[in-house]
């Protein structure tokens, strides 16, 4: 009897359960695999939303500084393409802290501080609003924001927008 055989009967015993037989065939777990649910914003997740981000610019001819920062707005990944703007590295930062402390895009920002809800709110304290933030959500989660500068205000949001649109597929695949 091998030893796997004499734990079997042993758990038999104290059980008073019959000794369960062990054979040379594999086990299927597929039924007791509990799928894995990202439960926050991870440097694997934050590397990727970068990388599409940086493909999209790419593609465009432009330079781009991408920062990814959790829902707290604390900065997670940073990344700058060869030849962009050295301000970009700061804006991109306070863009997706902005993002992550107002939960919204910088975009909505902007225009709800001219006479909307955020009517009266300025650029200060960290936050920055100007085009090119938007937060990453899992359903109605946030879990960190997206901050892109480098371009024009309309490609900085459409890049921002693209990374929390990738993040979210992404998040979608995950957790199915």
């Amino acid at each position: 009897m091998n030893s796997i055989d004499d734990l079997l009967s042993q758990v038999a015993k104290i059980t008073g359960t019959a000794p369960a037989k062990t054979t040379d065939e594999k086990p299927t777990y597929k039924e007791k695999i509990v799928p894995i649910k990202v439960s926050r914003l991870t440097l694997d997740l934050a590397k990727e939303v970068i990388s599409c981000v940086q493909r999209g610019a790419r593609e465009l001819g432009k330079n781009v500084a991408v920062a990814i920062t959790n829902d707290n707005g604390r900065l997670i990944a940073f990344e700058a393409m060869d030849d962009t703007i050295l301000a970009a590295t700061d804006i991109a930062q306070r863009k997706a802290y902005t993002s992550a402390a107002l939960r919204m895009t910088t975009a909505d920002a902007l225009e709800k501080s001219r006479g909307g809800d955020l009517d009266g709110l300025t650029n200060g304290d960290g936050l920055l609003l100007l085009g090119g933030g938007a937060p990453l959500m899992a359903g109605d989660m946030l879990m960190g924001a997206v901050g892109v500068s480098g371009a024009t205000k309309d490609e900085d949001t459409m890049f921002a927008d693209l990374g929390a649109r990738v993040f979210s597929e992404i998040i979608k695949k995950i957790n199915g």
